[in-house]
């Protein structure tokens, strides 16, 4: 697919300019009618994954961004994160340069490499990039501009 890739169905309607219309004025689309919420947490995640979902997921199932048909998307981006973190852990402890420098670069580099770049499309798709806040237009408060862990507010 060419181009920029849809954004969705909600975050459209948060940032809409007027009753069905996106910004550019184009109507929106209404996308087949896949149950939302509700997503049950998989008892089988690494423990990695496990503290990701718990962050991740919530926040999505309140949008009502995600729902059963996400199921298995969201398990792939919880254990790619668990992937990502694990290798960070061993090159934190073996170093870049792992145990013997003479063959290059740590193996894990190529792990935390690939899953960042997997990470990355994973969350793209499911709209939770800081690029996508902003495009749904979220706004600080005074307070929170210094505050990173401050509760959002959105503009209406």
């Amino acid at each position: 697919m060419r181009g920029r890739k849809p954004i969705p169905y909600k975050l459209k309607i948060l940032t809409q300019s007027a009753p069905g219309f996106d910004r550019g004025g184009h109507a929106i689309r209404i996308p087949p009618p896949f149950v939302k919420g509700g997503v049950q947490k998989p008892t089988d995640l690494s423990p990695d994954a496990d503290e990701f979902w718990d962050k991740v997921v919530p926040e999505l199932v309140r949008l009502e961004l995600v729902g059963e048909a996400n199921f298995a998307g969201l398990i792939a981006m919880a254990e790619c994160y668990a992937r990502m973190m694990q290798a960070t852990r061993i090159i934190r402890r073996d170093g870049v340069m792992g145990h013997d420098p003479d063959k290059g670069k740590h193996p894990a580099i190529a792990v935390v490499e690939e899953a960042s770049r997997n990470l990355r499309g994973f969350m793209a798709s499911f709209g939770i990039l800081p690029a996508d806040e902003a495009r749904l237009g979220l706004k600080k408060s005074k307070e929170s501009a210094s505050n990173p862990f401050a509760p959002q507010e959105v503009r209406s």
